[in-house]
């Protein structure tokens, strides 16, 4: 059993870092984002995020200092929640060893770690550490769609200004959502032979 203290705040005060670092000991690649909706709401996985400029001088200082004192090397990151109380980022969860679900949000912003990270281990040149270029939010449409429902009260919109891709269905990418209506209609076809 795990016991961990509840932190005040919505799901859009759940903040995330998700980082590359290299053997020199430092973020080779580095993104900072927010959720927007979570599924299930309040205790789920990521719904819908974007990315978090204002807040990422914060973040990424956190999340250097615990990395550096871990000495952690590769793929990895953090997840924190703005204290709805104090103001204050609590760490919650850190992933290492692999991307996160929502580790696309920072490739569509301009920010590519598992490119920095396969171009690094190649032996290949970094030019620059790549920052976010352009206000991209991530989304699941289906689960922002359940997690809206659940709580419409919370207001937890993508902002106009921000372009938005789905994580699974795009007329450019159609694999991932012609694999999920696979799965669907098998399910499906499972249960109509239980019957």
């Amino acid at each position: 059993m795990i016991v961990q203290e509840w932190i005040e705040g919505s799901d859009q005060a759940i903040y995330f870092c998700l980082q590359y670092w290299g053997r020199e000991q430092q973020p080779l690649a580095s993104f900072v984002g927010r959720k927007l909706r979570s599924w299930p709401p309040r205790v789920g996985g990521t719904a819908s995020c974007v990315a978090a400029p204002e807040d990422a001088p914060e973040v990424e200082k956190l999340t250097n200092n615990f990395f550096t004192k871990t000495g952690f090397l590769g793929m990895g990151s953090m997840e924190y929640k703005k204290d709805a109380r104090t103001g204050r980022f609590v760490m919650i969860e850190p992933t290492v060893g692999r991307t996160d679900f929502q580790e696309e949000v920072a490739t569509l912003n301009g920010v590519n770690i598992p490119a920095v990270a396969h171009r690094y281990e190649s032996g290949e040149s970094l030019d620059r550490v790549p920052r976010p270029v352009r206000p991209t939010a991530w989304v699941v449409s289906q689960l922002e769609r359940w997690a809206r429902e659940m709580q419409p009260e919370d207001g937890a919109n993508i902002p106009q200004d921000v372009r938005h891709y789905d994580a699974i269905r795009r007329m450019d990418d159609p694999a991932p959502w012609l694999f999920m209506l696979a799965e669907r209609l098998e399910d499906r076809l499972a249960t109509w032979r239980k019957r």
